[in-house]
């Protein structure tokens, strides 16, 4: 009961994430806010943030599968592996999120991919 409310949070999350992503890409939200306010041109948001819209496209597809949303099956090591991969690079994330020089992504990223970490690392260790 608890794995299908963990899984539906991280599923809108990443939708909130992937759509965040989308609408820097369109530059309806300005880049500055992003990685640390360290970007500082059009070609270096592009960079960074087509990468990361396609890690979040992937990681909504593995918790997709996960919540047999997508009717693939993969042996349970593998999503095991996902879910472990994906709760280090939140966790990874939280900690660029923390030093960030923006206010709005110490305060608002931080705790989301804290969230997403740790909700992960539950899916990846309970299965």
């Amino acid at each position: 009961m608890i794995i299908n409310y963990i899984q539906h949070i991280i599923l809108v999350l990443l939708s909130l994430l992937v759509l965040f992503h989308v609408m820097v890409l369109l530059k309806i939200i300005p880049y500055k806010v992003l990685w640390g306010g360290r970007l500082s041109s059009d070609r270096e948001m592009y960079k960074f943030e087509l990468p990361s819209l396609l890690m979040s496209l992937l990681f909504l597809g593995v918790i997709l599968i996960h919540s047999d949303y997508l009717l693939i099956k993969f042996p349970e090591w593998v999503m095991t592996a996902a879910l472990s991969l994906m709760a280090a690079l939140f966790g990874l994330n939280t900690l660029g999120n923390l030093t960030s020089k923006n206010k709005f992504e110490r305060r608002v990223f931080s705790p989301v991919t804290l969230l997403l970490a740790f909700g992960c690392a539950y899916l990846a260790l309970k299965g």
